[in-house]
């Protein structure tokens, strides 16, 4: 699966395009000029480019590469009243095991960042992006003793959530973004519609990859589903414990 990234136009007559190669599993494929025989594809004839006389295509390894992913979660009342937390915070360290620490290689290791959600004024960047897994686990394991943080305001939080991952990584040459947002709970501050309305736009403006994760909750599953990037991008955690 070869996902392009941007493309520039060089003196004189070239044209430079990014681009990553992953699995069919989503696994991203590294040093692929070691794995054997690279042939870029003419769409229009189905030759490679280079065999009709034009010059071959030269083809070198980006180094400058980097992943950020930030992690949403919904710490409202609801959470703790029903017995989720531990559990959607297990999910959340299982994430950072997957991938922070256990990537042997280092260029495959994510940038990760903690946004944890209530009520407005409750809300906030907990863990700014790194790759200390051992500051996030301890992070997330402080959480499990959390109160709460009053009723939910997912909306601003989802919006918040894109925003900070969208501003990561601008001057790098390949970046992969995504946010994963978990919540038990339907927007209970503000405007629900106007802001769903907000929050459905700056999806559609991004390229960040979304998953929404539903525990079993008080919610719309329809109304959370849309706020997947994709279809295969929502989960319904029908048992917070399915979350590892």
């Amino acid at each position: 699966i070869v996902k392009t990234g941007p493309v520039k136009t060089i003196p004189t007559a070239g044209v430079r395009v990014v681009f990553s190669v992953e699995t069919c599993d989503g696994d991203p494929v590294p040093d692929l000029l070691e794995q054997g025989t690279l042939d870029l594809l003419n769409d229009e004839t189905g030759k490679p480019f280079g065999s009709e006389g034009d010059a071959a295509p030269s083809v070198g390894e980006a180094k400058d590469f980097s992943f950020y992913t930030i992690l949403v979660l919904d710490l409202s009342y609801s959470v703790v009243n029903n017995g989720s937390l531990e559990s959607e915070l297990d999910g959340a360290i299982s994430l950072v095991q997957q991938l922070v620490e256990q990537p042997e290689d280092a260029r495959q290791k994510h940038n990760v960042a903690l946004y944890v959600f209530g009520s407005t004024s409750q809300s906030e960047l907990l863990q700014n992006f790194t790759k200390d897994h051992a500051q996030l686990y301890a992070q997330l394991e402080a959480l499990k003793s959390d109160p709460g943080k009053g009723s939910t305001n997912l909306y601003g939080a989802y919006m918040t959530g894109l925003g900070l991952v969208e501003a990561q990584g601008l001057s790098e040459e390949k970046v992969l973004r995504s946010m994963v947002l978990m919540t038990d709970g339907t927007h209970e501050t503000g405007d629900a519609d106007e802001l769903e309305g907000q929050s459905l736009a700056a999806l559609n403006a991004t390229s960040v990859d979304v998953y929404a994760i539903g525990l079993a909750g008080d919610y719309d599953e329809a109304k959370l589903q849309v706020l997947a990037s994709a279809s295969d991008n929502f989960l319904l955690a029908e048992d917070a414990t399915q979350l590892v």
